[in-house]
């Protein structure tokens, strides 16, 4: 596993459900790397109980020497011994931002910036220490703010996705497709205040507000191709808008993967329609790890899971209990 990812030098990681094992994941890429690593996550991370869940959530394990960025007041509760290098002025509920350095292992509980620039900020003081940064989202799930920040990105799946295996696998496939959408340059300059963009076909370009129903006023433009720029979240409402004006056959731009917030279901009505999905910034899907372990008792076959994972998706796939 570590050769798929030791090219990337900020790494982040989520999961398509709780308790699908991305903190176990995590630890065990900290221990592929020797601790030769720097650590931060998007807000809290590594509490002993999950919070929606109440069931006990794995420790992320430090190995001294790495460096980890987290509010001060978190490291009372750790088991590693740390010493502080340096206080960083970015805030969080729970105190200051601070770079230590693990002095003998155990675990932390992280909780780290809070906002896509103070992150960007905090990896940059963190490369400082080691050129390779791990990214814990806060929540487990793919969608979190992060990802521009990153240059990989590993995903996390298991049966606390659905007790069918099927469609727990048809997920990540999902955002697999996502995460390679082509990426699209040609870019207006985004006023501040607009949500939506209309280049159309001739290559006059319309601005227009958040709400999807303005897109009626330029139906005629939009059936004649041309490209339409997102700002934020493309969701559900987009598709149904789309599907029952019967709009298409032109290309539509997000930001990144994370913006399509579409189920395979949804996702599929673009494809009917005849609209081409792109992205602005490509983030790739750098390995998918397997829990076939489910909190509510509908566990999978390790190595059935594990073949039929490996059979149906393209980025590499790994056990990390199992070491396959």
């Amino acid at each position: 596993m570590k050769t798929s990812l030791e090219a990337y030098p900020v790494i982040g990681f989520a999961g398509m459900a709780k308790n699908t094992g991305k903190t176990t994941t995590l630890n065990h890429v900290i221990q592929l790397f020797s601790g030769q690593v720097a650590l931060t996550s998007i807000g809290l991370d590594g509490e002993s109980i999950d919070q929606l869940t109440g069931l006990p959530k794995p420790a992320i394990d430090t190995v001294a020497g790495m460096v980890i960025a987290t509010a001060r007041s978190t490291l009372s509760a750790a088991t590693a011994t740390v010493t502080v290098l340096e206080e960083t002025p970015f805030q969080t509920a729970l105190g200051p931002v601070c770079i230590v350095r693990v002095r003998r292992a155990g675990t932390v509980c992280v909780a780290g910036p809070t906002t896509n620039r103070d992150l960007q900020s905090v990896i940059e003081h963190l490369q400082a220490y080691h050129p390779h940064v791990l990214i814990d989202g806060a929540l487990e799930r793919r969608t979190f703010a992060g990802i521009k920040s990153m240059s990989g990105m590993v995903l996390a799946t298991g049966a606390a996705v659905s007790p069918d295996m099927a469609e727990t696998i048809k997920k990540p496939a999902h955002v697999e497709r996502l995460f390679a959408l082509p990426t699209f340059s040609d870019l207006p300059r985004w006023p501040a205040e607009m949500r939506l963009a209309y280049h159309d076909a001739e290559g006059d370009l319309v601005w227009l507000k958040k709400d999807y129903r303005v897109l009626t006023t330029i139906k005629d433009r939009l059936i004649r191709g041309g490209t339409l720029y997102v700002r934020g979240a493309i969701t559900s409402r987009l598709t149904s808008f789309l599907r029952d004006h019967r709009l298409g056959g032109f290309n539509i731009v997000a930001e990144d993967a994370t913006k399509y917030t579409l189920s395979l279901q949804e996702f599929a009505v673009f494809d009917h329609l005849g609209v081409s999905a792109y992205v602005t910034r490509r983030c790739p899907l750098l390995a998918i790890t397997l829990n076939p372990w489910s909190p509510t008792g509908h566990h999978y076959e390790a190595a059935h899971f594990y073949t039929a994972a490996v059979t149906a998706l393209k980025t590499p796939v790994y056990n990390v209990l199992e070491r396959t």
